[in-house]
């Protein structure tokens, strides 16, 4: 709470002067929340004197701090993967399949004759 204004909040033994106004802590902490998935721990230090004139202020910290600690619904899954191939392009062309017992020489010659055919 000490780096929260005294006009905002001034029950702490060192205040900031210029410091951060009370809604502007809540959405640091609110952002914070939002961008880690799980927050180990937090705390609400250096309150001091009679709070009670600034309750209201004191609430939303503490609100915006138990939200940040509260457990989070779990997002929902990704959607499932496509176990089928990709579609191949239009204009690709199977090449077809020749026998290997000539050490692979027939589709070497077969994918020549593809490659010469683009040209």
């Amino acid at each position: 709470l000490d780096v929260l204004d005294p006009s905002s909040f001034p029950h702490v033994c060192c205040p900031a002067e210029g410091g951060l106004a009370t809604s502007t802590l809540v959405a640091a902490v609110a952002a914070v929340g939002s961008a880690v998935p799980v927050v180990a721990g937090a705390g609400l230090t250096e309150c001091c004197g009679d709070p009670e004139p600034s309750r209201p202020e004191l609430e939303a910290v503490a609100r915006a701090l138990a939200e940040l600690l509260l457990p989070r619904p779990d997002p929902p899954p990704p959607p499932p993967m496509s176990l089928s191939p990709p579609a191949w392009p239009a204009h690709y062309r199977p090449i077809a399949h020749e026998p290997f017992g000539d050490g692979g020489q027939a589709t070497l010659d077969t994918l020549a004759r593809y490659v010469e055919a683009d040209q």
